[in-house]
């Protein structure tokens, strides 16, 4: 299981997720993406592409840890999931 957010500093997520794909394409299907919700456009048409789990930031613990028990129950629930930003309220 991988967690792997898409704006990172040096690899975007969607170009991890391009190259763990050419090394170990069945990795494909363990990887959560975390976003803060400041999406390009490429971005925003690549969540709309991939069938993965994602979660916005910030996020519950227990949010996270339901999503991280799909993925290694194998089974990665509906498409697209998506589990909303912890409110301050």
């Amino acid at each position: 299981m991988v967690l792997c957010d898409l704006m990172m500093p040096e690899m975007t997520g969607m170009e991890f997720f391009e190259h763990l794909g050419s090394l170990r394409p069945e990795y494909r299907s363990r990887v959560i993406f975390m976003t803060g919700g400041a999406f390009t456009e490429s971005a925003q048409r690549f969540l709309a592409e991939v069938p993965n789990l994602r979660i916005s930031k910030p996020f519950e613990v227990a949010a996270l840890r339901e999503l991280i028990a799909q993925v290694l129950e194998g089974s990665p629930g509906p498409r697209p999931a998506q589990v909303q930003p912890q409110s301050d309220g």
